[in-house]
């Protein structure tokens, strides 16, 4: 996205995922370790929202001030999986956190955009630039859709 190029979203940008900001996490781990009911339970841990994978690839666009472009495919037309390019498969992705907020009240504090923004302050985005090149996968997808 940094380098201009073409960013390629599978399932037409449309699969639902969810997130968490490490600070919550820490701060629901030490919860669940400081509370006794938690012993012997399983926790889903993550923010509120719910973003599609289009969402999300706008949201690192806004926070990164940049314009993407975003390319909107149907996995199944490229001959690949989904994970073989993106950071994730083209599957909705949610979790219930209803167990941990009623067992010991927690809440993230920070949204997927406030997040992001936390985390771009303490990276050198010039790093991430760096030596980048997009993937053959990538290139063989794009060369398809042209």
């Amino acid at each position: 996205m940094l380098t201009g190029n073409q960013i390629i979203v599978p399932g037409r940008g449309l699969p639902l995922i969810q997130f968490g900001y490490i600070d919550d996490l820490c701060s629901a781990i030490r919860l669940i370790c400081e509370n006794n009911i938690c012993f012997g339970k399983a926790y889903n841990i993550s923010g509120k929202e719910h973003i599609s994978l289009k969402g999300w690839v706008e949201i690192c666009a806004k926070v990164l001030n940049v314009e993407p472009k975003i390319v909107l495919v149907d996995t199944s037309s490229t001959g690949f999986k989904a994970r073989e390019w993106f950071p994730f498969r083209d599957v909705t992705m949610i979790g219930n956190c209803d167990r941990i907020k009623q067992d010991i009240g927690f809440e993230p504090q920070y949204t997927f955009e406030q997040g992001m923004k936390k985390i771009v302050e303490f990276i050198d985005l010039n790093r991430l630039i760096d030596g980048f090149e997009i993937s053959d996968i990538e290139k063989s997808i794009l060369s398809k859709l042209s």
